[in-house]
């Protein structure tokens, strides 16, 4: 409420006609103005809908805002907004074909005085002198007979179904959808839909690194890559973090330095907590023929964006058929396993050997920033 109407309201005598204005916002988009033709009778008012906004022309409906009231205790206040059924022109100016349609739209309801409206030459002041707005959602159809159509009013947060926040996080789990920014055009995972880390170490002289890791973050490498850069395991050797090795026809990764020792062992219990395995893959290619849980990068279209990911096969001698989402042959085994480490490994990714891009490191670049995404001090999306 601006300074200048308080002190029309609070003279000893007021002569100006007090107007009430009303703003609806349609759920299905655009906005009505309306005034309930007391005062002015029954024609057509111009005022400002907003400080920014342009004249807006207020048409009379015969209607009423009743039962508004501010509590501090009890149960929130919802008001009825009652309109004379007036049988299609109602609908007609709404642009609806049942009262229905209305709910979820927002009204707003202001107050000014007759002085302060639009001459229809734009005099209308800026910003617009009201009293304190009120806003509502219009929650259901409380009453519609001959006579009138009655509205049921809440507050944004007291409606139906609606529980605030309206975006609940469950544990230590991210809600986002996986490379949802890219495919789906919203959500607060930016990973790149073809797996490209852009935003590298200056220090590493490699082009774009691509990653890939399935869902309890184990990563998935190119054969060649992963080959050229192993050894195979023995259990008199002393290890650097990052060694990649090759036992019983497995490849993995030391997670941290360890000296020779025969009880950890990589694919043993024992040794969990110093290797971490890591699968290859091969380039798809419709001549060859797969084996059962071989696994192929291959790109598909979502939404008209193209993905470059991971899948595995899921029968024997699996020849000519083009891996994709819903198919019978192949499951998509690149995935994000929602945990915090899930980001790490790909946005803070460094690669083992700049001369191989998809061959990642199991040291993390930590001064690279996380995006926001399902956890607490990550930066803002």
């Amino acid at each position: 409420m601006t300074n200048i109407i308080a002190t029309d309201a609070q003279q000893s005598e007021i002569n100006e006609g007090k107007v009430e204005l009303f703003d609806l916002q349609l759920a299905s988009g655009g906005e009505k103005y309306f005034h309930p033709g007391v005062n002015q009778g029954f024609g057509e008012i111009k005022f400002r809908a907003d400080s920014s906004g342009d004249v807006q022309t207020y048409v009379a409906m015969p209607m009423e805002l009743d039962g508004m009231e501010i509590s501090a205790d009890g149960s929130i206040n919802r008001p009825t907004l009652s309109i004379a059924n007036v049988g299609s022109i109602l609908k007609n100016s709404l642009g609806i074909r049942n009262f229905n349609d209305l709910v979820g739209s927002t009204l707003v309801s202001r107050i000014t005085f007759d002085k302060y409206l639009d001459n229809g030459l734009g005099s209308s002041s800026n910003p617009p002198v009201t009293m304190s707005r009120v806003r509502y959602k219009i929650d259901r159809v409380s009453a519609e007979n001959n006579m009138l159509v009655s509205f049921e009013l809440a507050v944004a947060y007291d409606l139906e179904g609606i529980q605030l926040p309206r975006r609940i996080q469950v544990g230590k789990y991210c809600s986002w959808q996986y490379q949802g920014h890219s495919t789906h055009g919203k959500g607060g995972c930016t990973w790149s839909p073809v797996s490209e880390l852009e935003d590298y170490d200056s220090s590493d002289s490699s082009s774009n690194k691509f990653f890939y890791f399935n869902v309890f973050d184990e990563p998935m490498a190119l054969t060649y890559h992963v080959t050229s850069h192993s050894s195979n395991y023995n259990d008199g050797t002393a290890y650097t973090q990052n060694s990649y090795v090759k036992r019983n026809n497995k490849y993995y990764v030391a997670k941290q330095k360890h000296t020779s020792n025969s009880t950890i062992r990589p694919g043993d219990v024992s040794g969990e907590l110093y290797w971490q395995r890591v699968y290859t893959f091969e380039n798809y290619s419709a001549s060859s023929s797969y084996s059962k849980d071989s696994l192929v990068k291959a790109s598909i279209s979502i939404n008209g964006v193209t993905v470059t990911t991971i899948f595995k096969s899921l029968v024997d001698s699996n020849q000519n058929n083009t891996p994709s989402q819903n198919s019978a042959y192949w499951v998509r085994e690149e995935a994000c396993g929602k945990l915090i480490n899930s980001c790490k490994c790909r946005f803070q990714g460094q690669t083992a050997n700049h001369s191989y891009n998809t061959l990642p490191s199991s040291n993390k670049l930590n001064a690279s920033v996380l995006p926001f995404a399902g956890f607490p001090g990550t930066a803002k999306f």
